[in-house]
C-alpha cells in the first residue's frame, strides 16, 4: 500500500519528507482525536495519515480543496466503465461543437507539429484567434468574453490558452472534459476526483517549467520541449489517473474526514471547528511567492467563469493571470511572524498539539534568505517563549528545487513541535 498519491508538482511538497515528519510527529497525535492539516496544499500529509486518523484538511486555494476532497473522501460508488462511458459521451458533444469553429486550426496544428519548422510552429500559435486579439468570430460576431459565456458549450481554455500553456487540441480536450464533469449528475467527492484527474493531466502536458503553471515557456527557446508536450493526450492522462483512483493502491478511509476552504484568518475565528482536534500539522508558505501564481489555471478550471486577465505595464501579464486572485498575507514579511505568534498562542490556549514545518537555508552566510517571510531562529525563540518546556524541534537535511533555474538549494527542514500536558 502506497502512502502517497501525487496530483501536482507542488512547491514545498512534503512527499519526500513524510518519513521524517512521521518519525517525530505520529507518536504525539492522540488516536481518538482529529489530525488537522491546516495548510494542506496538495494533500500529501493528509493522505499519508488518512488510514490511521480522522483527518480535517484546509487550504485557502479552491483547487487545493478539490484535491483534498478527492484524496480524503472519494469512494468508488460508480462503476468506472460506466462513468468513463458517460464522460466520453459528453466529451464528444462538447468537442464536436468546438470542431465546428476550429476544425481547420486542429488540422493545421496537427500538420505543423508533425512536419513544420520551428518558425511555422511559432507562426501557427501567433495567428491563432484567441479572445484577446478580438479576431475570433462565432456566428459572424466577435467572440467577446460575454459572448463566450452565453454559449451552450465550453470554450474557455481553447480561446484563452491555446498556443501558450497548451496546444489547440489539448485545450479543446480540457474544455470538453470539464463540460462532461459539469454535465454529469454525481456526488461532490466523485466530481472532485474527476477534477483532480484533470489537474494531473494538465500538469503532465503543460508547457511551463517543471509542471508548475506560473507562466508558459518561450516557444522559440524551448521548441523541443514544446513538441514533446504537445504530443501528450489530455484525455489519455485523465483516464489513466481516474483508473488510479479506482485501483487497490488508492487508500480508502472509513473516517468522516472534512475539508475546508478558509483563509488562515477565517479559520482561527471558528473555534468550533477545533472542538475534537487533538493535533494540528502546519506547513505554511516559506517565501513571498504566492501559490495562486503557480496554479491559477486550476482555479480557472474549477470556477470556469471566463475571467478577466490582469494587465502589467499596459500588456497582458505573461502568465495570463486572472484579476483579483488571492494574495495570502502569510507570504508577506510584514505580517507572517505576527500571524504565526497568534497561531502558537491559539494552540496553547486550546491545548492542541502542533507540528509546524518550515524550510530554511542550511548555510545562512552563503545562501540568500531575503525571499523567506520568516527567520527560523526568531520563530524558534517564539516557540520557546510561548510553549516553554513543552516545545522542541527537529531538523532534516534536504534539497529544494529552485524555480528560477535548474539548480537545487540545500536547506534544513525544521519540524517545530508543541506537545500539551494535561
Amino acid at each position: 500500500m502506497k502512502r502517497e498519491f501525487p496530483i501536482l508538482n507542488y512547491p514545498g511538497s512534503k512527499r519526500n519528507l513524510l518519513d521524517f515528519i512521521n518519525k517525530n510527529m505520529s507518536k504525539r497525535i492522540p488516536e481518538d482525536k482529529v489530525l488537522f492539516d491546516i495548510f494542506a496544499g496538495s494533500g500529501s500529509v493528509s493522505y499519508f495519515y488518512k488510514d490511521r486518523f480522522q483527518i480535517y484538511a484546509n487550504d485557502a486555494e479552491k483547487y487545493s480543496s478539490v484535491i483534498l476532497n478527492a484524496l480524503l473522501n472519494f469512494k468508488p460508488v460508480i462503476e468506472k466503465e460506466y462513468l468513463i462511458e458517460k464522460i466520453n459521451f459528453h466529451f464528444n458533444v462538447n468537442k464536436n461543437n468546438i470542431l465546428g469553429i476550429f476544425e481547420d486550426w486542429f488540422k493545421r496544428e496537427e500538420d505543423t507539429l508533425l512536419l513544420g519548422t520551428p518558425e511555422e510552429v511559432e507562426e501557427l500559435y501567433g495567428e491563432f484567434p484567441n479572445v484577446w486579439k478580438m479576431s475570433l468570430l462565432i456566428n459572424n460576431e466577435i467572440a467577446t468574453i460575454d459572448k463566450l459565456k452565453s454559449l451552450p458549450f465550453y470554450l474557455l481554455f481553447t480561446t484563452y490558452y491555446s498556443g501558450s500553456y497548451f496546444g489547440i487540441k489539448q485545450s479543446a480536450e480540457i474544455d470538453s472534459i470539464r463540460y462532461a464533469i459539469e454535465t454529469l449528475k454525481i456526488k461532490d467527492e466523485t466530481k472532485c476526483m474527476l477534477l483532480s484527474s484533470l489537474f494531473f493531466a494538465m500538469k503532465e502536458a503543460i508547457f511551463s517549467k517543471d509542471g508548475h503553471m506560473a507562466q508558459p515557456l518561450n516557444l522559440g527557446k524551448n521548441m523541443d520541449k514544446l513538441l514533446k508536450k504537445r504530443n501528450i493526450s489530455i484525455m489519455d492522462k485523465f483516464i489513466g489517473k481516474l483508473y488510479e483512483f479506482y485501483s487497490d493502491d488508492f487508500i480508502l478511509s472509513g473516517q468522516h474526514n472534512k475539508v475546508f476552504n478558509f483563509t488562515f484568518e477565517e479559520l482561527l475565528k471558528k473555534p468550533e471547528i477545533f472542538s475534537n482536534v487533538g493535533f494540528i500539522y502546519a506547513d505554511p508558505p516559506y517565501t513571498d511567492m504566492q501559490y495562486s501564481r503557480y496554479f491559477h489555471l486550476l482555479n480557472t478550471l474549477v470556477y470556469y467563469d471566463y475571467p478577466e486577465m490582469s494587465i502589467y505595464r499596459g500588456k497582458l501579464s505573461k502568465g495570463l493571470y486572472t484579476e483579483n486572485r488571492y494574495q495570502s498575507p502569510l507570504s508577506q514579511k510584514s505580517q507572517a511572524l505576527n500571524y504565526q505568534i497568534q497561531f502558537f498562542e491559539f494552540c496553547k490556549q486550546h491545548k492542541i498539539g502542533l507540528g509546524f514545518s518550515f524550510a530554511y537555508p542550511a548555510d545562512i552566510i552563503s545562501q540568500q534568505t531575503n525571499r523567506y517571510v520568516l527567520n527560523i531562529f526568531e520563530l524558534i525563540d517564539q516557540g520557546k517563549k510561548i510553549f516553554g518546556k513543552n516545545f522542541e524541534y527537529f531538523t532534516q537535511d534536504y534539497s529544494h528545487s529552485n524555480n528560477r533555474n535548474s539548480s537545487s538549494k540545500k536547506v534544513l527542514e525544521y519540524l517545530l513541535i508543541y506537545t500539551p500536558k494535561f
